[in-house]
């Protein structure tokens, strides 16, 4: 089951369209220890969102050339940038909007380091706190 959660947690932190909680869930349900749940569910999240970042610096350059043509989602994107600046990464947690952002980041060179201490520490962190919920309401 550990095995099924990894995969799911990496496809879910991609722009593959769906969610590891249920899964993470009903791992936990059907008894695997909390703990080995907790990390196997942290370290897929984790890598996915890192080739998120990856694809990011990879399509750099194409996706800055369509950027720059002036159209309203290079607009978008830029004001979200000048106002938020690294800022944004804040928001990478969250379903929908979360995994774009984390190949934004790719895209505009935000800091490794700084992308995947905030990243991966937010995307632990929503675990703990679906781990957390799943303890207490047990």
């Amino acid at each position: 089951m550990l095995v099924g959660l990894f995969f799911q947690s990496f496809l879910a932190a991609t722009l593959v369209p769906m969610s590891s909680e249920v899964v993470f869930y009903a791992v936990l349900y059907f008894g695997e220890d909390l703990w080995q749940t907790l990390v196997v569910a942290s370290v897929g999240n984790c890598l996915g969102v890192s080739l998120n970042y990856v694809i990011g610096r990879g399509i750099q350059k194409t996706a800055m050339d369509h950027l720059s043509s002036g159209s309203r989602i290079h607009r978008t994107l830029a004001f979200l940038y000048r106002k938020f600046d690294q800022r944004i990464l804040l928001l990478s947690w969250v379903p929908i909007i979360g995994d774009p952002i984390t190949i934004l980041a790719g895209v505009a060179k935000f800091s490794a380091g700084r992308f995947f201490a905030i990243a991966c520490s937010l995307r632990v962190l929503r675990y703990v706190a679906l781990l957390l919920v799943f303890v207490y309401q047990s």
